[in-house]
């Protein structure tokens, strides 16, 4: 998707397990993506490869499409966020991360993945 505020993506090769990230480089990074939006409730997750600092993990905030999503931690690294379908349009859409940045790097948070799905999805994919 599209999107500001990211590093260049980086791995950690060589690895039998390979995984990519980015790291937020401002004050604020975002996706814009498209989705065709059906009725019902949606699933966000999120998969946050590192954090610089606890300061940055505690300022964490997501919003989408300006409406702020009060994601859960799920475990040590990924957060969940459940939402109406309502909150979704054809085009635009738009993911928003703040986060506070380390003074001397800029860097706050690194993220592995995110995803966007009907719910009832997300829970099938769970149980699988």
């Amino acid at each position: 998707p599209w999107g500001g505020g990211w590093r260049e993506e980086e791995w950690n090769l060589p690895s039998l397990n390979p995984r990519s990230w980015s790291w937020i480089i401002g004050p604020e990074a975002n996706l814009w993506f498209e989705i065709k939006p059906q009725p019902g409730r949606y699933s966000f997750h999120i998969r946050l490869y590192y954090w610089i600092s606890q300061d940055a993990k505690r300022s964490l905030s997501i919003s989408l499409n300006g409406n702020p999503l009060e994601a859960r931690a799920v475990d040590e690294h990924n957060l969940q966020a459940d939402f109406d379908a309502s909150n979704l349009t054809s085009w635009p859409n738009e993911i928003r991360l703040k986060a506070n940045q380390d003074p001397v790097n800029g860097l706050s948070v690194a993220v592995d993945w995110i995803s966007i799905r009907p719910a009832d999805t997300a829970q099938a994919a769970k149980s699988n």
